[in-house]
């Protein structure tokens, strides 16, 4: 067999689902609602191959949950599908349609190019799946454009929609970070008495460690885990302590608007957090391979007292930096 060649495939079937998006009230509810959803899209796709004699096997039904169509790459079923169709494990493919495979015209027609090359056959329950090649290529063609508009004008509006509820001070999508939940009735982000206390673990230890990697050590270590169960890194450190709802704000695509929701803990506490947070870019922009070196050296070690001012914070760190330029000399 040449290397371009494809295997013979086996007459078996695959199918595909994808759930894009489910509105839940919290995390868990979301969750299941995807799963649910999920559930029923494969019994469709399962009865749809059951009328023609054909079967999917679990080990050939390839899922994407919450995820967009926009992108192949960014979806592990996706992924999996394609290379399986490429190997020639299966000869039919059982989808809803085309918007479920694609949302975008370019992906779709390599992709479609890629899978029939490999001898596998498309099966769409809500569109024409036979018939003249020229016939069913402007067909596609043209639903591909179709679902491609679709999901750009849709984009679009989303996000507009969003910055109008950003800009009346209420959270525009996403989850509210640690320490908050979303009152969807009342439309309104509210304090997480469970939770607030953990929150504010992570702005105490920041000031007392001055590192993000030492305050995710520090949080895995004493058992508190992220908002949604996970273990921290400290890029997750990072985005907790610059989220601007903390500071009674929320954002959208980089503009900062006043909020009305409670502060959960002390502004001191914020001020000293961004003060540190300003100097930890100065340096960086100052010498960044200095101050990499420097978070590497003392990272999970008190590099201040709590009591300290920002301006003796930003000695110490100057007197750091010195240290280490010194030592390179």
């Amino acid at each position: 067999m040449s290397p371009k060649s494809h295997p013979t495939p086996q007459d078996r079937d695959a199918g595909y689902v994808r759930v894009s998006k489910v509105d839940a009230e919290d995390y868990t509810d979301r969750q299941t609602a995807i799963e649910e959803l999920v559930s029923v899209r494969t019994k469709e796709l399962r009865e749809a191959a059951a009328k023609q004699g054909r079967a999917i096997p679990d080990e050939l039904l390839f899922v994407d949950m919450d995820l967009s169509g926009t992108s192949v790459e960014k979806r592990p079923g996706m992924t999996g599908l394609v290379t399986a169709g490429k190997r020639g494990e299966f000869a039919r493919l059982w989808v809803k349609n085309l918007s479920r495979l694609f949302r975008n015209l370019a992906e779709q027609t390599v992709y479609i190019n890629q899978i029939e090359k490999a001898g596998v056959r498309i099966m769409t329950l809500q569109e024409p799946s036979e018939g003249e090649k020229p016939i069913l290529d402007l067909t596609r063609n043209v639903l591909g454009a179709v679902n491609q508009y679709l999901a750009d004008a849709v984009g679009q509006q989303i996000k507009a929609n969003n910055r109008i509820v950003a800009s009346m001070g209420r959270l525009a999508g996403g989850t509210p970070p640690l320490g908050y939940k979303y009152d969807k009735e009342a439309k309104q982000i509210l304090p997480d008495q469970a939770r607030k206390d953990d929150a504010l673990k992570v702005f105490q230890l920041y000031i007392e460690l001055g590192s993000f990697i030492g305050v995710a050590a520090a949080l895995n270590a004493q058992g508190i885990p992220t908002r949604n169960g996970a273990l921290w890194r400290h890029d997750k450190v990072k985005a907790i302590l610059a989220n601007p709802i903390y500071r009674g704000k929320v954002h959208f695509c980089g503009e900062v608007w006043p909020a009305k929701h409670d502060l959960i803990f002390p502004h001191g506490i914020i001020e000293r957090v961004d003060a540190m947070l300003a100097m930890n870019e100065q340096l960086k922009a100052i010498a960044p391979s200095h101050t990499a070196k420097i978070r590497r050296t003392y990272s999970g070690l008190p590099m201040w007292s709590a009591d300290e001012s920002a301006t003796e914070r930003m000695a110490g760190y100057g007197l750091l930096l010195l240290v280490v330029l010194r030592k390179e000399r």
